[in-house]
């Protein structure tokens, strides 16, 4: 298992009190670069020599190759996007050409509203970072995220994968009698696109 030390957690729709906490990871999240911007990938997958990473398509837009780079070992990978077929899924793959590359355990199963999820991912060119949120109705988390998370893994309380961020907005959000204002990822779900 990856072991991140001294990782940040936001505390999603709450003041932004920073601690650290240990949070254990079965695979890590890559840098995908771009000429013209970066993003956030996940390896998923891997078939006929090849390993697959998950990520936003509108993060690989325009560009057919693609660097995957780890920051704390400074492993970099040139990777071919294979898109998803569907216009309604902002989701992409991207194949390369290494084995041993340890995964991310896939869950089925998508949080429900309240539940905790954590988003981990590299935002506004910052190491890469965990935040804590929570889950809400039509793949939505509350979390305090930033530009460069598209692309990064939406995680279950087990450290299980089960969506990939691919878009941040502000939400209102109503909690009982109480109604706050949060920044939204809207993700998608990882297992359909397994599945094709």
């Amino acid at each position: 298992m990856r072991t991140l030390l001294a990782v940040a957690v936001l505390a999603a729709c709450a003041a932004p009190e920073l601690s650290y906490e240990k949070f254990e990871l079965d695979a890590d999240v890559y840098i995908l670069e771009r000429e013209s911007g970066y993003g956030s990938a996940c390896p998923v997958w891997v078939q006929d020599g090849r390993t697959w990473f998950a990520t936003a398509k509108h993060v690989t837009t325009g560009s057919p190759l693609l660097s995957l780079r780890l920051p704390a070992t400074g492993e970099e990978h040139t990777g071919v996007v294979i898109e998803w077929e569907s216009e309604e899924h902002d989701l992409a793959l991207v194949s390369v050409p290494v084995l041993g590359i340890p995964l991310f355990k896939i869950s089925t199963r998508v949080p429900q509203l309240g539940e905790r999820v954590y988003v981990a991912g590299y935002p506004m060119h910052k190491p890469l970072t965990i935040f804590e949120g929570i889950a809400h109705p039509g793949g939505r988390a509350t979390a305090q995220v930033g530009p460069g998370a598209s692309g990064g893994a939406i995680l279950d309380q087990h450290g299980h994968l089960v969506g990939i961020v691919v878009r941040m907005e502000p939400i209102i959000t109503v909690m009982g009698d109480q109604t706050r204002w949060g920044p939204v990822v809207q993700f998608e779900e990882v297992a359909p696109l397994l599945r094709r």
